[in-house]
């Protein structure tokens, strides 16, 4: 891969063999892997918070049916 700096653009370059602007700044490419597994891992947690918030009120409303079955 053949990379051409790009006038007034620092961190960037033209790959010349598909004209693509490939990013050459490989903290800047760490930092947003860093950011986006982050994100992925909070998106999770709200899942699995979701999910334990459901079952719960499955529960309160099974221990609520039972509670009315036995008076």
């Amino acid at each position: 891969m053949k990379l051409a700096k790009i006038e007034d653009v620092s961190g960037y370059a033209r790959d010349m063999s598909n004209r693509a602007i490939v990013s050459t700044d490989n903290n800047a490419v760490l930092a947003y892997k860093k950011r986006r597994e982050k994100e992925i891992t909070m998106q999770q947690a709200i899942e699995d918070i979701n999910s334990v918030k459901t079952e719960l009120q499955d529960i309160k409303l099974l221990l609520t049916q039972l509670i009315q079955n036995r008076s």
